[in-house]
């Protein structure tokens, strides 16, 4: 009782920057992931012989384990996660999620201990699509934006500008799993904002139903077109149909009204490149 009721003196002045604290992100992504429906795990980092991935040759050994379920240290955290899915088989819906170091060996050294954030989604209507856009919202929610998609077998690369950011795998039609490198969200999470008021000139709008192969991916396609002019605000599917895709394409300026002089240009640009890159073309 004779403890004054009053705060300590801090000895320091310095202001506490969240986006440089990792836990501060940590925790974002956790709460994200809860309220989108995942359940969080919490997994043996030592793996057995039979479920580490990638050469044994390659793995960290631990000298003394505990048992032969714990001999090695995991390169990645999909296997554990799977583990956990089979243990709970009899959930029909499954969607778990782990933020976790790996190991990776390194010559002469201790290993490299790098913090990965993975997931999986077990359902018999989840696809590829589902889990790509839990990942697109998740990065929205941080603050990245320049992120894309590139095909690979049973899956997708994910990368944020040039750094490769992680990757989806399709495991079987009803399990979808990914996993992301921390340190690249780290590199590029950000919580500025950029406000951009409401231009006071009209939009323009066009469609452009263009043909092109089934193998050409409608993103690359979406992001081809909005490379080409500044003055395009935005691209989106409309329709699509056999070989034909229809984008709707949103044209505007902060500056004058656009007219077909200036849109013309850049609906040319727009088929000569599709065309270059993609041997695709507009539909007649």
């Amino acid at each position: 009782h004779n403890i004054p009721n009053s705060l300590p003196v801090f000895l320091t002045s310095t202001i506490t920057n969240l986006e440089h604290n990792e836990f501060f992100w940590e925790n974002r992504i956790k709460d994200a992931l809860k309220y989108w429906g995942f359940t969080e795990s919490y997994t043996y980092p030592m793996v057995a012989k039979d479920i580490f991935a990638g050469k044994i040759e390659d793995a960290v050994t631990i000298q003394n384990p505990l048992s032969e379920d714990m001999v090695y240290m995991r390169k990645t955290l999909i296997p554990s996660l799977l583990q956990v899915a089979q243990k709970n088989k009899n959930h029909e819906q499954l969607k778990l999620f782990e933020l976790a170091n790996i190991y990776e060996k390194r010559a002469n050294d201790l290993p490299d201990e790098r913090l990965k954030l993975a997931g999986i989604m077990k359902n018999t209507s989840t696809n590829f699509y589902a889990v790509k856009g839990i990942l697109e919202q998740l990065m929205t929610d941080l603050g990245i934006e320049q992120l894309t998609f590139k095909t690979r077998d049973k899956g997708a690369a994910i990368f944020v500008a040039k750094d490769l950011l992680g990757e989806i795998k399709i495991i079987s039609k009803e399990l979808i799993a990914f996993e992301l490198e921390f340190k690249v969200i780290l590199k590029y999470a950000t919580l500025r904002k950029t406000y951009k008021p409401l231009s006071k000139y009209p939009p323009v709008v066009e469609d452009l139903a263009i043909v092109a192969s089934k193998h050409v991916l409608t993103g690359d396609l979406m992001q081809e077109i909005k490379n080409q002019s500044d003055l395009i605000w935005e691209v989106t599917l409309l329709d699509k149909y056999e070989d034909t895709r229809t984008f709707h394409v949103v044209y505007q300026s902060y500056q004058k009204n656009l007219t077909s002089e200036d849109i013309t240009p850049i609906r040319i640009k727009i088929l000569n490149t599709l065309k270059e890159k993609y041997h695709a073309k507009l539909k007649e």
